[in-house]
């Protein structure tokens, strides 16, 4: 509850058109991760709750190049922005962990809060960074992935436009 009502304070739906599959679960993961932050300023005591409940992937589990390892490594940068104190070693992993704190604390030292937009171009650029070929595979990786308290964050998107399958192909009615 925690967690949604977090959602409810401070994400703000953004436009999804642009942005692709991997694109929007990268942002996800650190709009999830924004707002945990700014409900833990409020209410430290929640890290250690949210901590308990996040699972923990270890890092060199998914290195398959038979499955798609997108879900694991967002998982890892999930945990490590949770807890600084992670033992991870990849180099992403820790760059984009340390620039997310390094964003979240210089607002609060300047009395301004991100947006969901703003927090989005750090999960486009992780994309960008860190995507593989691998990652489009049908199958993926799962385990240590599900962060279960969170929701699926359907209220984060806006679509402008219909998808194909809306299309209205010159239906006449008589």
């Amino acid at each position: 509850l925690a967690h949604i009502a977090a959602h409810h304070c401070w994400s703000k739906p953004i436009i999804a058109d642009n942005l692709s599959p991997f694109q929007r679960i990268a942002v996800e993961t650190f709009e999830d991760s924004r707002v945990e932050y700014l409900a833990m300023q409020i209410y430290p005591g929640l890290r250690h709750i949210l901590l308990a409940l996040h699972p923990k992937p270890i890092e060199d589990d998914c290195i398959s190049d038979k499955e798609s390892c997108i879900r694991h490594r967002l998982t890892m940068l999930s945990y490590a922005i949770l807890n600084t104190n992670h033992d991870y070693k990849n180099k992403d992993i820790i760059e984009f962990s340390e620039k997310f704190h390094d964003i979240m604390q210089e607002e609060i030292k300047l009395g301004q809060m991100s947006s969901t937009y703003d927090i989005s171009k750090l999960g486009t650029s992780f994309i960008a960074r860190t995507r593989r070929q691998e990652d489009q595979l049908p199958n993926v990786y799962f385990k240590d992935t599900e962060v279960e308290y969170r929701d699926d964050n359907r209220n984060l998107w806006t679509f402008i436009e219909m998808g194909d399958e809306e299309e209205m192909f010159d239906k006449h009615e008589m």
